[in-house]
């Protein structure tokens, strides 16, 4: 070999052993299933040796405890005591004062934020603001809210300026408003389901009116809007953190939708916060599921013990990792001696075959 090509050879050899290895894919491990088969399942998992990727389970945080009582409960329980006990209509306002209203609709509690408007009407009529009072008792009217039973409380004269208010905004006419955004949101007008999903058209008496959207995968959000209101409402939302995104997933149950179909996957990819997600589930059979920017690319399912020929198939056809060569398949190999026995059949039946002798006479 002449000398330069040799250092050629040498520098090329030399490069090759140098070189860093090839960064592996992480791909994300969650587990489904009781304790004793979720640990089992991982333990086999994490055994699996996979060319290019690197298997790392995915630890979900435990779903959080109630929440404490809101504030606008204490609110409530400050201005009622402030009303009934020490006639304290100052104290009462200042107690309702931070609560805000559309907060409370926008989240569903409805009958909390009526609670509040009837003490703020009460507190009003008491501090001699008739005109202040009427207009919270408008609002819980226009929001469409029913009396709670904290209305039994309150003089004749709140109550008599409560039903009235809740009589004109039973008689008023109704207007359609278009809401958009993002398509399939759920939409709830003043805390209360409207039954339909984005792009949705409602009938809304005049006056303000909380719109909210919630949408698996998306932050909820709201907005108040005045009817009547010119052109379509929009409402954007921003993707969910993962935190919501994985309470959104364990919501699914509760609604009574499956938590690993493609819409659940997606979801549980994004709680888990990662791009590729290798989901199995570990339970009379073992089934999984490949996910990838929030799509399944395979799915499959097999016997409890068979966790790496799982992996192994669900990577594969997933495309994360390269199929084996046609000749490194036990199938091929099987379907060639099949095939091979086959012919050696045939061959033998021929070669075995008794010679057949045909003589021709004529008779005369």
């Amino acid at each position: 070999m002449p000398p330069r090509a040799a250092l050629v050879v040498v520098a090329v050899t030399a490069a090759c052993a140098t070189a860093p290895p090839r960064p592996r894919l992480g791909v994300g491990v969650v587990v489904t299933g009781t304790a004793v088969a979720r640990d089992r399942t991982l333990a086999a998992a994490a055994t699996v040796d996979l060319d290019g990727l690197a298997l790392a389970p995915v630890a979900l945080p435990v779903a959080p405890s109630a929440p404490p009582p809101s504030s606008a409960v204490l609110a409530v329980a400050t201005a009622r005591a402030a009303y009934l006990e020490r006639g304290d209509f100052e104290t009462c306002t200042a107690a309702l004062r931070e609560v805000e209203v559309p907060e409370l609709l926008a989240a569903g509690a409805r009958e909390l934020a009526a609670r509040v408007l009837v003490w703020r009407t009460a507190c009003a009529f008491g501090r001699l603001a008739p005109a202040e009072a009427a207009d919270h008792a408008a609002a819980l009217a226009g929001f469409g809210l029913a009396l709670p039973d904290d209305a039994g409380a309150v003089t004749p004269d709140v109550e008599a300026i409560l039903v009235a208010a809740l009589d004109r905004a039973g008689a008023a006419a109704r207007l359609t408003v278009e809401v958009d955004g993002r398509a399939g949101a759920r939409l709830t007008i003043d805390g209360r389901p409207a039954e339909c999903a984005l792009p949705c058209t409602v009938a809304l008496a005049p006056g303000d009116h909380v719109v909210a959207v919630t949408a698996d995968g998306a932050a909820p959000a709201w907005r108040v809007i005045r009817v009547p209101v010119a052109g379509p409402v929009t409402i954007p939302q921003a993707p969910a953190a993962p935190a919501l995104a994985l309470a959104q997933w364990r919501a699914r149950a509760g609604r009574g939708l499956p938590l690993d179909d493609a819409a659940g996957l997606a979801l549980l990819a994004q709680g888990a916060g990662v791009r590729r997600l290798l989901y199995l589930g570990a339970g009379e059979r073992l089934r999984g599921a490949l996910v990838v920017d929030g799509l399944v690319k395979a799915r499959g399912a097999r016997a409890p013990g068979e966790v790496a020929a799982l992996v192994h198939d669900l990577t594969t056809r997933g495309g994360l990792v390269p199929a084996p060569p046609l000749w490194r398949r036990p199938r091929f190999w099987g379907a060639l001696g099949v095939a091979a026995a086959a012919a050696a059949a045939i061959t033998a039946a021929i070669v075995l075959e008794p010679d057949v002798r045909t003589e021709v006479g004529f008779r005369w």
